[in-house]
């Protein structure tokens, strides 16, 4: 009967988190977000220590700790920021992950692969809620077209690596287990919202992801002729599979945003602005740096 209880809270948990993190990509721009984020730690934390009988130990962790640290300085740069009332309200941002990061931290300890899993199923989530949210006839003619997604509610590099996550994590569950998974058909929409997303990034995530899955699901054989063997299909297959994702059309969009970022710094070609904006920050910040190498400006 306990086994069956702790099942029961386990899964709430899960159904819990997998809220909390969705609300960090679907609710940013909703100011009540953050107080749905409150909730779910609060019932968490309850479901847990009621889970280990009102007994909850209090331990700090390297990852709270450095969460701590970071947030306590952001609040202290207030003091010489050049926006003291923004450094402020990034702050108390931080805080509050670090008041998630212990919770989490806390129940997750030692459970790896559920954190995984409660990862991929975000994803997927996000991933069915943005092909409702912008609709999936809208989608197919920006892919046609080669558009890409707008920034409408979150930012489409963080959704497109969103899914290039989850594919990968569920790649690897495949891979480990040696069957099937039915989740695994939640693959193609998330491929499919990668591409219109547009995002090198995503790509980049999607394509090594994969890649170091495969190689290193191929190579945790002992024998030595097995593992050489299973490493030359391995590059094989990875080839091939790479070949025939790129030569999809829907992948023309990404490909030719790959193709600017390359003449943005070869100087051959059309470069693209997203390229030089990038390239101006980065200079912009490195002087800055310069000038005030120690304390910076705020956070």
């Amino acid at each position: 009967m306990r086994l069956k209880v702790k099942l029961k809270t386990d899964a709430i948990i899960g159904i819990l988190v997998v809220i909390l993190f969705c609300s960090f990509t679907v609710l940013t721009t909703y100011e009540w977000g953050r107080y749905l984020m409150l909730a779910c730690l609060l019932m968490i934390f309850i479901l847990d220590a009621l889970q280990n009988g009102l007994e909850y130990k209090f331990s700090v962790g390297r990852l709270v700790a450095t969460v701590a640290l970071f947030a306590v300085y952001a609040l202290v740069s207030s003091v010489w920021a050049v926006d003291s009332f923004d450094a402020f309200e990034k702050s108390r941002t931080l805080f509050e992950l670090l008041l998630m990061v212990f919770v989490l931290e806390h129940y997750y300890r030692g459970k790896e692969n559920d954190v995984l899993t409660i990862i991929k199923w975000s994803s997927f989530v996000i991933v069915i809620y943005s092909i409702l949210f912008y609709g999936l006839d809208a989608l197919v003619l920006m892919a046609a077209s080669e558009e890409r997604m707008d920034n409408t509610y979150a930012n489409v590099n963080v959704i497109g690596m969103l899914a290039a996550v989850g594919t990968t994590i569920q790649l690897d569950e495949i891979l480990r287990d040696k069957k099937w998974k039915w989740a695994g058909l939640l693959c193609v929409p998330s491929v499919f919202l990668l591409a219109v997303t547009q995002s090198r990034k995503a790509l980049a995530v999607l394509v090594a992801g994969c890649v170091m899955v495969f190689f290193l699901r191929s190579t945790d054989s002992r024998d030595f002729r097995k593992r050489i063997l299973k490493v030359l299909i391995f590059v094989i297959v990875a080839l091939v599979l790479l070949n025939l994702l790129l030569s999809l059309p829907i992948f023309d969009g990404t490909l030719k945003r790959i193709e600017k970022m390359f003449a943005s710094f070869t100087g051959t070609g059309i470069s693209d602005n997203s390229t030089y904006m990038r390239r101006t920050m980065i200079n912009i910040g490195f002087e800055q740096f310069c000038k005030t190498p120690l304390f910076g400006m705020g956070i």
